[in-house]
């Protein structure tokens, strides 16, 4: 067991304590900002690995248990007996710690914790100079030194100790980070290493990340926590009235079941041939006016009132059908779950009113070749 100079869990293993040590002003400092060090209190010291700067662990909480199941109960009593008198022992320690700022544990408690575990603390300075001594390590992955980040750099240090004090045993280190989490640190402990550069290892997601535009709100400090909540609520209330648009294709058929329109919008959806376009808006007018008349006639709706076919789903796409009254289809293909695909679709009918029907070069049933019409059509599209 590893701990950075927040070394509570280490002062256990050495002495069956388990208590803060108070730290405060001066001594409370240290680690990097920019590395999510944040400012704590109780006795917990800032350090170069953020990640453990912590007091009490729930980890720990649960080994406790797990020693006291074993300790504290007699096998002669059943498991459910076993298992109260264990959490009433742990809560005993607990409410210790909240109130006298620690407890110690029965010598045979002790002694059970470290029959699996031994422990170390790895100091800033020993956490840097692990950084630099792994970096200049020989036959390590890659070009240049293998670079490992503050919290790997303490599992490192405490593995290397491990070996030495006990010969013959291998021993494994985990790295617990990406380096690029913690990069002020690192570039800290290899700034006078030759050739090294942080950018060398950063992941590709990563690079050009810093130029890229940021986005901020400024919240006033005199609003308050009721100032902060309008935003969030604003903000909520903004993407619940997005449309957010999967829109995959579109396919025009004219009244006699000709395809004179067809534009994909997503890749997203395998693409058909030319002649199979055809076929499909063929079929599917043979089949929406079957099912027109399908209609079952004790509901007497008269026939320009019936639908036909409005929508036809899969697992991976859904076809909505929109026909107008001239018996123009329009076929929207959307993802399964897309919202307002009705409000889409007559949307689409008045691009195709205004830059179509207007048109006074089109004429109507023939194929759609209109500039206009695609270039809204599509600017539609992607602004959604």
């Amino acid at each position: 067991m590893a701990t950075n100079e927040n070394d509570i869990l280490h002062r256990f293993w050495q002495t069956g304590a388990y208590e803060k040590h108070a730290i405060h002003s001066a001594a409370e400092e240290g680690g990097l900002v920019e590395d999510g060090v944040k400012a704590h209190t109780d006795g917990v010291k800032e350090t170069l690995s953020p990640a453990m700067d912590i007091l009490m662990s729930s980890n720990f909480e649960r080994l406790l248990w797990f020693i006291a199941y074993d300790i504290f109960s007699s096998v002669e009593v059943g498991v459910q007996e076993r298992r109260q008198a264990a959490g009433l022992k742990v809560k005993e320690w607990q409410t210790n710690f909240k109130t006298k700022g620690g407890f110690s544990v029965e010598k045979k408690v002790l002694d059970a914790a470290k029959a699996d575990f031994t422990s170390e603390r790895v100091s800033d300075t020993e956490t840097v100079a692990t950084i630099r001594d792994v970096y200049r390590w020989p036959n390590t992955p890659g070009s240049k030194g293998y670079v490992i980040d503050p919290h790997s750099a303490i599992s490192m240090t405490a593995t290397l100790r491990s070996a030495k004090a006990v010969l013959g045993v291998h021993n494994v280190a985990l790295s617990t980070a990406h380096t690029a989490k913690f990069s002020h640190a690192v570039e800290m402990a290899l700034a006078e290493e030759k050739g090294f550069q942080f950018k060398d290892i950063l992941p590709s997601q990563f690079i050009g990340l810093e130029d890229l535009p940021r986005r901020l709100v400024y919240v006033q400090k005199s609003g308050g926590l009721d100032g902060i909540r309008k935003i969030i609520v604003d903000e909520v209330k903004k993407e619940l009235d997005r449309t957010y648009l999967v829109v995959y294709s579109l396919i025009i058929i004219n009244k006699a079941g000709g395809l004179v329109y067809n534009r994909d919008f997503n890749s997203a959806l395998n693409k058909i041939s030319v002649n199979d376009l055809l076929v499909l808006a063929g079929t599917f007018h043979g089949v929406h006016a079957i099912a027109k008349s399908l209609t079952p006639s004790s509901l007497a709706i008269p026939s320009s009132q019936r639908t036909g076919i409005e929508v036809l789903e899969s697992s991976h796409f859904r076809l909505t059908c929109f026909q107008t009254f001239s018996g123009i289809k329009f076929l929207l293909f959307t993802e399964p779950h897309q919202p307002n695909v009705d409000v889409i679709i007559r949307k689409v009918y008045e691009l195709y009113a205004d830059y179509v029907t207007k048109n006074p070069f089109y004429q109507l049933e023939m194929p759609i070749r209109c500039e206009a019409f695609d270039r809204h059509l599509m600017s539609y599209i992607r602004a959604k």
